[in-house]
């Protein structure tokens, strides 16, 4: 069994909180005093993209833009299908399916939501992937939101993501696998706090926890050390009112820092 100082994860008091986007998956806790940027860029899009419209519709931001190789209107449809398809059928995945096709279609094909099919990597882009530095170079505005939940390899960004964090005042990121990647996980948390504060933590309750009560995933929110600051965080999360479990069906984990 490998410990952990708490310490690398302990929040900071920033000021005040707010939950933007689902109630549960697919919902962050961010600071309300937001940087004065136009642009989100999000890594992995997934079932849930309330985060990205909630701040369009706060006016918080102009517009976002997704990266994500994994989905496309082909593989919504194949999964709608999967459901029909399977010994175990069940009306209620597959009218869950159905509602998240209709929503990408909505969103990314009449409304025009950017979305761009590419894999996020840290080698050299091609046809089929790129990179952080490639992206920021896409983006015409000096500074942007950047939030990254691609399921493991988050991890190959730490570098990019110090290398330009002039340009990304606000981080939200999500790390999978804390054990099986204790070491790594730890050095990329000392690199991030280097240049940032760690605004919020949560952990994401569809994992369970190491051994010595780690869990295994958790969704962090940086602000940038020029903008944000402030006394650690004493007492115990999630916050009620503010935090919410990802999975309802479970209880969230409970994490307390002394």
């Amino acid at each position: 069994m490998v410990l952990m100082d708490l310490e690398l994860i302990r929040p900071r008091l920033v000021g005040e909180m707010q939950r933007v986007g689902s109630k549960h998956d697919g919902g962050y806790v961010v600071p309300k005093h937001l940087p004065p940027v136009s642009t989100l860029v999000s890594f992995g899009l997934g079932d849930d993209w309330a985060f990205e419209k909630d701040l369009l519709n706060r006016g918080c931001i102009h517009e976002f833009c997704f990266f994500d190789h994994t989905v496309s209107i082909s593989g919504l449809l194949n999964r709608a299908w999967s459901r029909i398809t399977t010994r175990k059928f069940s009306l209620s995945a597959l009218s869950f399916r159905l509602i998240i096709l209709t929503r990408y279609r909505i969103d990314f094909k009449l409304k025009r939501f950017k979305h761009i099919p590419k894999k996020v990597t840290a080698r050299e882009s091609d046809s089929r992937n790129t990179n952080l530095f490639e992206v920021a170079e896409s983006i015409l505005t000096k500074e942007f939101i950047l939030k990254i939940d691609i399921e493991g390899s988050e991890y190959l960004l730490i570098d990019q993501i110090c290398s330009i964090a002039n340009r990304v005042p606000l981080l939200i990121i999500e790390f999978h696998d804390t054990e099986s990647n204790r070491e790594l996980f730890e050095k990329s948390m000392g690199k991030l706090l280097e240049i940032y504060v760690n605004c919020h933590v949560h952990a994401n309750n569809y994992e369970s926890r190491a051994q010595e009560g780690l869990p295994l995933a958790l969704e962090f929110t940086f602000g940038r050390k020029d903008l944000y600051g402030g006394q650690p965080f004493v007492g115990s999360l999630p916050i009620h009112g503010l935090d919410s479990p990802s999975s309802a069906s479970r209880i969230d984990h409970v994490m307390l820092f002394s």
